[in-house]
């Protein structure tokens, strides 16, 4: 029997390749005779570099940047064997994970950093982007990486306006006279973990902002603001930006990048599975598990599960799924036709696991392999 075990990370808890790893001792202390094949999986946001880098060959590099409150870190991007193509997890220079609790300031977060690292790999020759966006910090539209690639958002006294989304209200207008003269001749994919629009009730600050320590007076005052930044952009240079699906990916940054380097947004779960080869390596399989840390509602479209499932269906091939916390699971199984889903906690607005989740994760992967030996799935 061939398993393929195909999870997302459980974000907060393991990376993607972790999370393989103990789904794996589970299966194998019941079914110890099963081939088994690990494809960690990212659809954008957490684990994107290390995942892509797990099946394709490239370097890594470290770069120093600016974090969201604009501190100096050190940050890592890829760039591929072809040594034209770079890989950029935007979270690593401008992600939620880089502050404390106490430190969430979306009205202030800049995504400048990440901007810093395109010009790197610009500054290193490569003319091909794939762009991980997911895990931001931010709701700044992506004027800061545009502000790092050298377009100048101008305020009413000919000034570059100061990071963050708070202060996209006073943008004037953009000029790009002095941006990285590389930018061109380059092409840009947005591997994106979500598909909500920039603005409005589904747009990225009224759903995502809440998450990065705005309130609702905050929240309604960034959406104001990215909509008069997409006004702007709509009267300087005729593009639409504010209903393009995934345009609110990573805070707005999608939507920033889309027009103004020409961008491509993708589901981040299609470009990962065309880069790993997923259709062939899981030909074979007698069942897939996937799973991520919280399955829910939104898990249905454009992340990891709903692209393993679309695939797994082509070829008649059973998907189970495992979460630290799962809601709805019955409507979840319905619609994406899974043989089973199981999790450490159901029906429940908590965000954390007990403290002994590893082995929580390695219990169920257990429970699963049981039921499986025993035809129950």
């Amino acid at each position: 029997m061939k398993i393929v075990i195909a999870p997302d990370s459980f974000k907060g808890f393991f990376t993607s390749v972790q999370a393989s790893d103990y789904i794996e001792k589970g299966i194998i202390s019941c079914l110890p005779d099963t081939d088994i094949l690990k494809i960690p999986l990212s659809d954008g946001g957490d684990g994107f570099l290390d995942v892509i880098l797990q099946n394709l060959t490239g370097k890594k590099f470290e770069s120093e940047v600016l974090d969201p409150l604009e501190r100096i870190i050190s940050a890592e991007y890829a760039i591929l064997s072809d040594k034209n193509t770079a890989l950029i997890e935007m979270a690593k220079a401008s992600g939620l994970n880089l502050l404390k609790k106490d430190e969430y300031k979306v009205w202030d977060a800049t995504t400048f950093g990440t901007g810093q690292l395109i010009k790197n790999a610009l500054e290193e020759g490569c003319q091909q982007f794939i762009i991980g966006l997911g895990g931001s910090a931010t709701c700044d539209g992506g004027a800061g990486a545009l502000q790092a690639l050298g377009f100048d958002l101008l305020d009413e006294n000919d000034r570059d306006i100061e990071s963050g989304g708070g202060n996209l209200g006073k943008l004037l207008r953009i000029e790009n006279r002095q941006i990285h003269p590389a930018l061109s001749k380059s092409l840009f994919k947005l591997a994106v973990d979500v598909d909500n629009i920039l603005i409005g009730r589904n747009g990225t600050a009224m759903v995502y902002a809440g998450q990065k320590g705005a309130d609702q007076q905050v929240k309604h005052q960034l959406d104001k603001n990215l909509t008069h930044f997409a006004k702007i952009i709509e009267q300087q240079y005729h593009k639409q930006i504010q209903n393009i699906p995934g345009s609110g990916a990573a805070g707005g940054l999608a939507a920033g990048l889309y027009a103004f380097l020409n961008a491509e947004i993708i589901p981040g779960i299609e470009i990962i599975l065309s880069m790993v080869n997923f259709n062939n390596k899981i030909a074979d399989a007698d069942y897939i598990i996937t799973g991520e840390g919280k399955i829910d509602l939104q898990s249905l479209s454009g992340k990891v599960i709903s692209g393993v499932c679309q695939k797994a269906s082509s070829l008649n091939i059973p998907v189970i799924a495992i979460g630290a916390i799962v809601q709805s699971p019955d409507i979840i199984k319905s619609k994406l036709h899974l043989k089973g889903i199981y999790g450490i906690q159901q029906d429940t607005e908590s965000s954390k696991t007990p403290e002994d989740s590893t082995e929580r994760l390695i219990e169920i992967a257990k429970k699963v392999a049981s039921d499986i030996k025993r035809r129950k799935i």
